[in-house]
């Protein structure tokens, strides 16, 4: 199972996968939301590993961070691989793991 903000770009990559042999499903979700993520958790369902690879990063100077951009960060990098870690947790056969979606930067004083 894949997951992804942008349906078109995730059906198209279970496309790729099918023309290689194999086979996946794209459901899309927002990991900003936390129902669209418990959605996405009950409908992955039993899976041998779960990848937690989400990440956001705006960076900015701490000044200039306002709590939209705050809670975005949290409801991503945060509350939503616990979310799914929850549910998940019922039904991985294997592990779950948790990687940074992004890249390195130096963050602004």
């Amino acid at each position: 199972m894949l997951h992804g903000r942008d349906r078109t770009r995730g059906e198209a990559l279970v496309e790729e996968i099918a023309a290689e042999g194999g086979s996946a499903r794209f459901v899309a979700a927002d990991l900003t939301d936390a129902e669209d993520t418990l959605r996405l958790a009950a409908e992955a369902g039993a899976v041998d590993i779960l990848v937690s690879n989400a990440g956001l990063y705006e960076f900015a100077p701490t000044a200039a961070t306002d709590a939209a951009s705050f809670d975005r960060h949290i409801a991503v990098n945060t509350r939503a691989p616990f979310l799914l870690a929850g549910p998940a947790s019922l039904y991985v056969n294997g592990a779950v793991l948790y990687a940074d979606g992004g890249e390195r930067s130096t963050l602004p004083a």
